[in-house]
């Protein structure tokens, strides 16, 4: 089926009985128009014809060969897909008011799992705010079997409201997010952020692999001023409720402190709503990517502290990830964070270069509201924590004396570490700067050797000065390398990377 410009994409969805119906758009056409995709229809196509780039993700140059929809006015949407098999290729979604999201799957809002849409597929579409109004959110993915990939987003922001690139709120999963490009505010991707309509909604089985995930550095405003307060930047990736989260071969690049203190990744559990003891987060791997440029790392948040809302974080792994943190993004450098008691953290193989004075950083143990319990209480230690094979600064570079390396409420350098974290293994580690003292008490909780090693700063410094992913002068530990497999990061995205956030 064809529709040609002004004509009615609604009419030709609603008349596709037949399954695997494709419903043609006119390459440089403009439809202005709301369009649902209802339940029964099954297997419809929705693409531009004649649309063909290849095995990659669309860029704004391919714009013109593509046909554009845009929401009527007043309307929170372009196009709202109910259908199962629904695909969406090569088309060109232009915001109109700023409002709602471009792309809807699925009804965040509905406890009935048969209405969720089941293997759509958004794939090499160009989503587009407005350089004036902004647009709140690109994709809301509320799907099973759902494959958003190589799409390209740009604009995504909403004056001094969250907004993302893509946001998963209520679906069993799973959701694959591979090979886009997103240029989005307040977090480029979200999941959870809003109670999930039923335990069987909670998002699971997500997958974000091979992304280009940045901030215009536009958006930081004139260097030496307050970032402009409209554009909300909070993080780059964040996960609040969900299960088997598999985080990986990702770009992340330019995050500073504006709407919230600046970490660029966050596990934090917070339903934002009434929930229950089936509201957790567990089973988050994030591995393999590089996270360029920013002003903190990975947040791990155990507890939601102030209502007796989800159940608690656990096993969550951080490795073999490439850390660039600065103090000139704002705030302190921190690189990894841990508050309200998380179970089962573990921090394996990352080189991390910051100019902060501490790597990890949990000073309190917060406080806990478990489900069934009347009153928060104060947190606890952490269990199960390991710190393992990682290259990093212990503290700030000279001429600074500031170096706490891991930083707990009962004290620092590996001082009363195993108060705070019982049971902790921390070992095979290269700590640049540290001295004698904190090594010795470093392996005093390593637990299994090989122990934690220093190396001088000149020494440190001359490796990240000459490479990027320095590893090659330092000492091994687990039998190689300390520090992140330089050879399995995805360098290659950095050629993807829009001029905006160079």
């Amino acid at each position: 089926m064809r529709v040609a410009p002004g004509g009615s994409i609604q009419a030709a969805v609603n008349a596709a009985t037949v399954p695997g119906t494709i419903i043609y758009l006119q390459a440089g056409g403009l439809y202005r128009e709301s369009v649902i995709v209802p339940k029964p229809n099954v297997g419809v196509t929705l693409m531009t014809e004649g649309f063909a780039i290849g095995d990659r993700a669309v860029l704004p140059t391919d714009a013109p060969a593509m046909a554009t929809m845009q929401p009527t006015a007043g309307q929170s949407y372009a196009v709202w897909v109910m259908a199962n098999g629904t695909r969406i290729q090569g088309v060109r979604f232009l915001a109109a008011n700023g409002n709602g999201e471009l792309v809807r799957v699925g009804d965040n809002n509905s406890a009935v799992l048969a209405d969720v849409p089941d293997g759509v597929t958004l794939a090499q579409n160009y989503l587009q705010g407005d350089p004036v109004a902004g647009q709140k959110r690109g994709i809301a993915a509320n799907g099973s079997r759902l494959l958003i990939d190589q799409n390209y987003a740009e604009n995504i922001w909403a004056n001094q409201q969250d907004s993302q690139c893509v946001a998963v709120f209520s679906t069993p999963g799973p959701v694959t997010i591979t090979r886009n490009i997103f240029g989005c505010a307040s977090e480029n991707i979200i999941v959870g952020g809003t109670p999930p309509a039923g335990p069987e909604f909670l998002p699971s089985d997500i997958e974000v692999g091979w992304n280009v995930l940045y901030k215009p550095l536009a958006w930081q405003g004139p260097a030496g001023t307050t970032p402009p307060a409209k554009y909300q930047i909070k993080n780059l990736f964040e996960l609040k409720v969900a299960k088997r989260v598999h985080v990986h071969h990702n770009l992340m690049v330019n995050n500073w402190v504006q709407a919230q203190p600046g970490m660029s990744v966050l596990a934090t559990i917070a339903p934002n709503g009434t929930c229950g003891v089936w509201c957790v987060l567990e089973d988050v791997t994030f591995e393999n990517n590089i996270v360029w440029n920013v002003s903190g790392g990975f947040s791990v948040q155990g507890y939601y502290p102030d209502l007796p809302q989800s159940g608690q974080t656990q096993r969550v792994t951080v490795r073999n990830n490439l850390w660039y943190i600065r103090k000139a993004m704002g705030g302190s450098a921190r690189v990894f964070q841990i508050t309200n008691e998380p179970k089962d953290v573990t921090f394996d193989r990352n080189t991390i270069i910051h100019d902060g004075t501490s790597v990890v950083m949990a000073a309190e143990y917060g406080k806990k509201w478990i489900v069934g319990t009347p009153a928060a209480v104060p947190g606890g230690p952490v269990q199960g924590f390991r710190f393992t094979g990682n290259l990093t600064r212990h503290g700030a570079p000279p001429p600074s004396t500031a170096s706490y390396g891991i930083f707990t409420k009962e004290g620092f350098g590996g001082l009363n570490l195993g108060v705070y974290f019982p049971g902790a293994v921390v070992a095979g580690n290269v700590f640049g700067g540290a001295t004698a003292k904190q090594i010795t008490a470093y392996n005093v909780f390593a637990g299994v050797t090989p122990t934690n090693r220093t190396q001088p700063w000149a020494a440190f410094d001359a490796e990240v000065n000459t490479n990027r992913c320095p590893t090659s002068t330092f000492i091994d530990g687990f039998g190689q390398a300390a520090g992140a497999d330089c050879s399995t990061l995805p360098w290659a995205l950095f050629d993807l990377l829009p001029a905006s956030a160079k």
